[in-house]
């Protein structure tokens, strides 16, 4: 049976179809029909693709016929596509309209449009995977499912009630923090869908920002993205006002904007209110987005069960890396907690009150509660890992 590829023009009185060639783009086939019936009326453009006779299809004289399918000779239609990057698709999901065009090429020494390109890998991916619009029809017992599974995180999915089209679905733990670009969609709807989440900026677009705000023929650039760093970082409220003093004094009126843009509890950690656990910039999420290249193409049902699979099997190798660890904790950690055990045998711990304790080493006195985690140098709170004082407490 051969196939075809049918352009269907929606004018005033109707529709027009026809034949034109892989090669052949809409804005060529739509110029050709416009020069020779310009008063059609033309509203609308589409593409399907059909197995029906070939005298049972509307034919064109002139250009359009010699237009009208240029490789209908080659018997190269979009099922055939299809079956030709089959196995290609089932190692490599996220295969790109270049790719399958590359591989035409390559291979066949044919030349094949985007949209047919299109079409095939359509075809594919919804006979590796199933089809794409009914895959969210899964995501009704698929969320369900979780719910009993998982009784203490946060399960919801959206439907819109007039049309029943699935508009979000959301899977987490109970708490949220959010680490994010200062896009505008993000500021506004971050506080709506996440009302009781932690929201911080990402200090590497927060330096971008800063640099873009500041003149090129400006000398001190790198002095005031270095003084920025450490107010972003400096734990205590004191050690950031000291900080930022000097980066207004060096930066002036330049800075106002900037900092008037960005309030101190979005990325300051002496202002922040949850723990951010070391991660200051949104790395990670683009790791993470990077290691499941693959998946994210998939309709959604598949590409949930993929990346499902995909953290099952690092769980698994990861388990199987840490039977050889010689130490309690993993080596990361424990390197991380040996570090701060240097120099705590000096803090001398007194008990003030029923579970406030305090630790004095020369003039400096430091407070701290160890049931809630709080300790004055705000340190515990920002990692979520013991500092130093926590861990002499834990030692005494």
């Amino acid at each position: 049976m051969k196939f075809s590829v049918i352009g269907v023009f929606c004018y005033n009185g109707g529709t027009l179809s026809f034949r034109f060639g892989f090669d052949s783009s809409i804005d060529v086939v739509t110029c050709k029909v416009c020069d020779k019936w310009p008063d059609l009326g033309l509203r609308s453009f589409s593409m399907c693709f059909s197995s029906d006779a070939k005298e049972n299809l509307i034919e064109t004289d002139g250009d359009l016929r010699s237009l009208a399918c240029y490789c209908y000779g080659m018997k190269i239609a979009t099922v055939e596509i299809k079956t030709h990057i089959l196995d290609f698709a089932r190692d490599k999901p996220d295969l790109t309209f270049g790719d399958i065009t590359v591989l035409y090429t390559r291979k066949y020494g044919l030349s094949i449009s985007r949209h047919i390109a299109y079409a095939g890998k359509k075809l594919v991916l919804k006979e590796l995977y199933g089809d794409v619009a009914l895959s969210y029809n899964d995501l009704l017992w698929y969320t369900e499912e979780l719910k009993r599974r998982d009784p203490g995180n946060i399960v919801e999915l959206e439907v819109n009630n007039e049309s029943g089209k699935f508009e979000k679905a959301f899977l987490g733990m109970s708490e949220v923090y959010v680490l994010s670009d200062r896009h505008h969609g993000l500021l506004v709807n971050i506080p709506i869908v996440f009302p009781n989440s932690y929201h911080s900026f990402c200090l590497w677009h927060m330096e971008n920002n800063l640099r873009t705000c500041l003149s090129k023929s400006c000398g001190m650039t790198k002095a005031l993205v270095t003084l920025f760093k450490k107010c972003a970082y400096a734990a205590t409220h004191e050690k950031f006002e000291e900080h930022m003093a000097k980066f207004k004094e060096i930066g002036g009126d330049a800075l106002s904007n900037f900092l008037n843009r960005a309030p101190y509890e979005y990325w300051a950690n002496a202002y922040f209110c949850g723990a951010q656990y070391g991660e200051m910039c949104s790395s990670l999420a683009e790791c993470f987005n990077s290691w499941i290249d693959k998946e994210r193409h998939l309709p959604i049902t598949a590409m949930l069960d993929g990346i499902r699979m995909k953290m099952m099997k690092m769980a698994s190798a990861r388990r199987m890396e840490c039977k050889n660890w010689k130490s309690f904790l993993c080596p990361k950690i424990e390197a991380k907690l040996l570090e701060r055990t240097g120099g705590i045998d000096s803090w001398i711990v007194t008990k003030s009150m029923i579970m406030y304790l305090k630790l004095i080493r020369r003039s400096i006195s430091i407070g701290l509660i160890c049931l809630e985690r709080d300790c004055t140098c705000n340190k515990w709170g920002i990692d979520g890992f013991p500092c130093r004082h926590g861990i002499r407490i834990h030692c005494k």
